[in-house]
């Protein structure tokens, strides 16, 4: 009995999951933390950790791609929104972004990256199913990988 190409597929993606996992950097508690982009969401965020006496790791949103459709600070704000986390008593996780789709993702990985290490920031949440081995590659501290273990909805 032999194994179609989709299985064969599904097989080396949860394997390729696997391995990032055992890597370390495959961030199941994603949900624990939150992201933002602007002050506003901030101040609001700062509030509920307050009244819940818990304080989620933060992750500054990056519009990386510049599309109008998406959330994300804007690239020259990123100083700014860092600056105002570090001075909040919720820790910051890192930056986070997710490039544009249909367009090879290194070059936006590789942009985000060199933003975190400008301002200091150790994590980066870049990376999904498809394009997380390259993510890695260019400093990913966590990437969301749903799809590779579980199917598309």
């Amino acid at each position: 009995m032999g194994f179609s190409p989709k299985q064969i597929a599904e097989a080396v993606a949860a394997a390729l999951a696997l391995t990032a996992l055992v890597a370390g950097v495959i961030d199941w508690r994603h949900r624990k933390r939150d992201n933002l982009d602007r002050v506003s969401l901030l101040d609001a965020l700062i509030g509920e950790a307050r009244k819940a006496a818990k304080f989620p790791r933060i992750y500054v949103q990056v519009n990386i791609g510049e599309e109008e459709q998406k959330g994300g600070c804007a690239i020259g704000e990123v100083g700014g929104l860092i600056d105002a986390v570090r001075a909040s008593p919720l820790p910051l996780a890192g930056l986070m972004a997710v490039p544009p789709a249909g367009l090879e993702p290194s070059p936006y990985f590789a942009l985000l990256a060199s933003l975190a290490r400008r301002h200091g920031v150790k994590g980066l949440s870049i990376g999904m199913s498809a394009d997380f081995k390259s993510a890695v590659m260019l400093g990913a501290t966590a990437v969301r990988v749903g799809t590779a273990l579980f199917e598309d909805r």
